[in-house]
């Protein structure tokens, strides 16, 4: 698991989880000319960025309040907004465009999700973000062979669209023509590209972690399982489980954060009576320490 600054607010543990957590990252020789970010936005400084963290979690109704202009969204806007909330936020940091749309005509070619002038570096950047969950279901482990928790969602689809096409959007003739018309000469290209991949948990249980092909083994992985299987393997232990909702499928669950835990057997039936044809997220926490691993539970028909 991730071994970040654990904050007050679940707000700031999930923008701190946004900012710091493991990307994904690729072996492959040509992502698009894109800077895939490791660590906080583009030269970011790792203890100032803390330090700001800080402040934010201090006076917490500033980031709740611009959260809660949008109360209903789906988890990609929320990780969209809390970056939205840093790039405001953040003395280093000046928004230039956020949601822009690239139209031709009346038609509209696609959208970059923000500019913003980096004052470290009297640069413009193009920023792309995504946030995204895996589930490895098959091997050899080629990019097709991982799905989302809803299997309509390709890794296979999903991630080329991100490295050779969203991110460089920024790059073309026509859009940098644009952009010069919004007083914008030039940008460099980033991507924050977040998420967790997740192993068959009878392999996860062993370390024995699926990766998939061309890519950094440096992500956090979770298990997935259906009923039957997740059960064998919890019931060895004395853990507390909940039940994630999408909201929650960020940040880590730190000690004394929830109530209401399942034991192994309650976590279970629970799912077989309320779970239907999409997969249900469980974090698994130990007395005393908080969450030390989550996983997707899974219907008999999944995929």
């Amino acid at each position: 698991m991730n071994t970040l600054p654990r904050f007050k607010h679940r707000e700031v543990n999930d923008l701190c989880w946004a900012l710091y957590s493991r990307a994904w990252l690729f072996t492959l020789s040509n992502t698009g000319h894109t800077t895939i970010l490791t660590g906080g936005l583009g030269c970011a400084d790792r203890a100032e960025d803390f330090t700001i963290l800080q402040e934010i979690d201090d006076d917490i109704d500033s980031l709740r309040s611009f959260l809660q202009q949008n109360k209903s969204w789906p988890l990609g806007f929320y990780f969209e907004c809390l970056i939205h909330y840093w790039i405001e936020y953040h003395p280093q940091y000046d928004l230039t465009l956020h949601g822009y749309r690239i139209m031709k005509g009346k038609s509209m070619m696609g959208e970059l999700d923000f500019v913003y002038w980096c004052k470290r570096r009297k640069q413009h950047v193009h920023l792309e973000l995504a946030v995204k969950f895996y589930l490895g279901y098959q091997k050899p482990l080629e990019w097709d062979h991982w799905l989302g928790p809803n299997p309509k969602d390709k890794f296979s689809i999903k991630i080329p669209k991100m490295l050779y096409r969203q991110s460089t959007r920024a790059k073309g003739k026509y859009v940098q023509k644009l952009l010069k018309q919004e007083g914008i000469d030039s940008t460099v290209s980033e991507m924050l590209l977040k998420g967790r991949l997740y192993s068959p948990i009878e392999d996860w249980a062993k370390q024995q972690l699926w990766w998939p092909k061309d890519t950094v083994h440096d992500m956090d992985v979770g298990w997935w399982g259906s009923c039957d299987k997740v059960l064998k393997w919890a019931l060895q232990y004395d853990y507390d489980y909940y039940v994630l909702e999408r909201k929650d499928w960020l940040s880590e669950i730190g000690e004394g954060e929830r109530t209401g835990a399942y034991d192994a057997q309650g976590a279970i039936a629970y799912l077989k009576q309320h779970m239907d044809k999409n997969p249900v997220q469980l974090t698994v926490c130990k007395k005393g320490v908080g969450e030390i691993s989550r996983g997707f539970v899974v219907p008999d028909t999944w995929p």
